[in-house]
């Protein structure tokens, strides 16, 4: 008989689910999904390595995903932020700095020491980019840094809610990818947990 029944199989799900049974209650995962991960999904038949077409980073030093991806045995690179990233804000496709270089984005260029100001009440992402006066490519720039890490559009991520889920650290960090693909990771906190699959 199961105690608990986790709905989502992503990466709070199988967490969630994890905690609940290694407390000895009988667990379920039910997830609509072929596979377990959320935003992580982890794609191998696409070249030779995996490639990762939701989230894919470790962000940080300080990441909650570390003491597992290590117990996991998973190896993992260093990924700087603007050496090894390409760009698209609507302009086409082009290494990170080349992006930066023009002038349109610059006004974004203060929208982290605008959000570590940011009090009560809380804004919408959306109110914010308007509040500040981003425009053209400093909008899609802006849009892409709130809207990066928390699950939802512009109307539906809280500015609040990024300081409080650490979207500070995580922009001005060290990324790392797992060189296995993150969706191991997942498989890793997962193992063992039961689950079944919700049928539309």
């Amino acid at each position: 008989m199961t105690d608990v029944l986790v709905i989502g199989g992503g990466m709070a799900g199988v967490t969630a689910a994890r905690a609940l049974a290694r407390a000895g209650l009988d667990v379920s995962v039910l997830e609509g999904r072929e596979r377990l991960g959320g935003r992580i999904h982890t794609v191998r038949d696409f070249c030779g390595a995996p490639v990762e077409a939701g989230a894919e980073f470790i962000h940080g030093v300080g990441a909650e995903t570390w003491p597992d991806t290590r117990a996991a045995g998973l190896r993992v690179r260093p990924s700087p932020h603007t050496r090894d990233t390409m760009f698209n804000i609507g302009f086409g496709t082009h290494w990170l700095p080349v992006v930066l270089l023009h002038p349109g984005v610059w006004p974004a260029f203060t929208i982290l020491r605008r959000l570590a100001r940011a009090r009560p009440p809380d804004l919408s992402a959306r109110e914010f980019i308007e509040r500040h006066g981003y425009r053209g490519r400093a909008r899609t720039l802006a849009q892409m840094v709130l809207t990066a890490h928390l699950p939802g559009s512009i109307d539906e991520v809280g500015v609040l809610g990024l300081l409080a889920d650490g979207v500070l650290k995580l922009e001005t960090g060290l990324n790392h990818r797992i060189c296995e693909g993150y969706d191991r990771l997942v498989e890793h906190i997962a193992a063992g947990l039961t689950r079944r699959r919700q049928r539309a």
